[in-house]
């Protein structure tokens, strides 16, 4: 139960002995727990809006920075822990960003209250995905298949319009997810997932979709909802996601 401040001179121990033995520190990685997020921000001046990176002192290189980094998968968690939250109504592009969607298009797809063929948009879609529990919300790998790029294109066959904001929610969290999560040379021509490609260039066409979409995505986003028109300051905040998993994609 550290606070940020005394985690601050412990990790900065840290780093100066690790660059000592030669090692060179280029980022850090934690989660979003508030003592970490108290870290980060300790780092950066006052009042300013979102700290990523800090100047490295501890060195041998002049200019070397320390970059901050929330855990991927922890964010793909509390991502879906919002959209999934009864108390929260996520309002992107004039339409619902839903989980009521999620478990309609899940009962459409099992035929629990129509019928159905048999074959199904989302094999890997089980009801321990949309009826949560207190422990299946801890579970990253049911929030990664929740929201993933299959739900994003069930939800485009199934054809309806009011789906289309959840539909890109979906999509833009799982291209997040997977330019993040490279973990192999392989996997991404294996399962045909381009943005799971290992970083080779400083002309990746998946910094530009960074700057040119997913940024503008969830600015755009903010923008839609403070303009939003009849709704109290309090409920508006209700139709995003969390500050906290807000800044930690930023970051």
């Amino acid at each position: 139960n550290l606070t940020g401040d005394a985690l601050y001179p412990l990790v900065w121990e840290a780093i100066q002995r690790l660059e000592l033995c030669g090692f060179k520190v280029l980022a850090t990685i934690c989660d979003g727990a508030a003592s970490n997020r108290r870290f980060i921000h300790m780092h950066g001046k006052p009042k300013s809006s979102l700290v990523y990176k800090t100047k490295n002192h501890y060195s041998s290189e002049a200019d070397c920075h320390l970059y901050f980094m929330i855990d991927v998968p922890h964010l793909m968690k509390t991502t879906r822990n919002c959209w999934s939250n009864p108390k929260r109504n996520l309002w992107n592009e004039g339409k619902p960003i839903s989980w009521s969607h999620f478990k309609r298009l899940y009962y459409k797809d099992y035929g629990i209250h129509t019928s159905t063929s048999g074959l199904h948009f989302l094999p890997k879609i089980k009801r321990e995905h949309v009826e949560l529990t207190s422990f299946s919300k801890m579970r990253v790998d049911l929030a990664v298949q929740a929201l993933s790029e299959s739900v994003s294109h069930a939800f485009v066959e199934v054809g309806d319009d009011e789906f289309s904001a959840t539909s890109k929610f979906c999509l833009m969290m799982d291209r997040f997810f997977d330019c993040l999560n490279v973990t192999n040379f392989s996997e991404y021509y294996q399962k045909l997932k381009p943005y799971r490609m290992p970083f080779r260039s400083v002309t990746d066409f998946r910094f530009k979709w960074f700057d040119t979409e997913f940024f503008p995505y969830l600015q755009n986003w903010e923008k839609s909802v403070i303009e939003r028109e009849g709704f109290l300051k309090s409920e508006k905040k209700m139709m995003t996601l969390s500050n906290e998993t807000f800044e930690g994609i930023q970051i």
